[in-house]
């Protein structure tokens, strides 16, 4: 990859400040710019800072300089980047105006927007429609959430009968019914729903635990999209494009110190 000179900032929360020379490629400079962002934490909060990014990279000192093709190129991908966590979600309410999420001290919505945003990001950027969010699979996750507490499980597992094998799909579907879930067939050999289940250390004694817990989940998610090399089974679930829907359960066990984390996937819900 070429190397080039160019002049970058040290970038504060707010502003950039501090002209510094560095020799990097086009794509270092991109990963620093997602590195940066991150650390804004919400999606507010980074588009913040991308916007202030997009206009110092369109400002005349950029755009004349001798380096102008690059800058562009990193403009781009900034207004791309801005487009990604602008993309909005939906929820579907649950008839009776219930929350299955059941957190102490926890802002759920602020949960299922970290979740659902990040996978949405995902899915767009492979140029898949994003998950609309539906409670009835909330619902779900929650349900299994809160089996794998209630059973202390140690390992991941998507059993739902003794004798299934690692992912019995028309135990699961039986399980769904039981809820008063129904998928339609999917047709083309594909599958109409999936399940990503993961667990992790997570503890919490203040009046807001929500970014504690949104921190803790991150592992779990990260793993998910750590498969993208390889095209994994977490990460198939995550930017399927047959499926429409989504929806999260979130189970701490606070003496184990241990959450718990369902996410139900699937085309679109009979009769919802």
């Amino acid at each position: 990859m070429k190397k080039f000179l160019l002049t970058m900032f040290a970038c504060s929360v707010s502003m950039c400040i501090l002209p510094l020379v560095f020799a990097v490629s086009v794509e270092s400079l991109i990963s620093s710019i997602d590195q940066a962002s991150a650390k804004k934490g919400s999606p507010t909060h980074q588009i913040s800072f991308l916007k202030s990014l997009e206009t110092l990279l369109n400002s005349p000192s950029f755009t004349t300089s001798q380096y102008k093709d690059i800058f562009a190129e990193l403009s781009s991908y900034t207004t791309e980047k801005i487009k990604q966590l602008s993309t909005p979600w939906t929820t579907i309410k649950p008839s009776d105006g219930t929350n299955y999420l059941h957190l102490d001290n926890v802002n759920p919505a602020k949960i299922r927007e970290m979740l659902l945003m990040r996978h949405n990001q995902e899915r767009t950027s492979r140029g898949v429609a994003p998950y609309a969010y539906h409670s009835d699979l909330e619902k779900s996750a929650q349900t299994r959430a809160d089996q794998l507490k209630a059973e202390e499980r140690t390992s991941n597992t998507h059993l739902r009968n003794a004798g299934d094998g690692y992912y019995s799909y028309a135990s699961i579907t039986d399980w769904f019914a039981t809820l008063g879930i129904q998928f339609p067939s999917a047709g083309g050999g594909k599958v109409a729903f999936s399940e990503n289940i993961g667990r992790g250390y997570y503890t919490c004694n203040t009046t807001d635990c929500t970014e504690k817990l949104i921190t803790a989940l991150k592992t779990t998610r990260d793993f998910f999209m750590s498969e993208k090399g390889r095209n994994g089974e977490h990460y198939r679930a995550i930017t399927m494009g047959n499926f429409t829907q989504m929806g999260i359960g979130v189970s701490i066990d606070t003496e184990k110190k241990r959450y718990y984390l369902v996410i139900h996937y699937g085309i679109d819900i009979m009769g919802s």
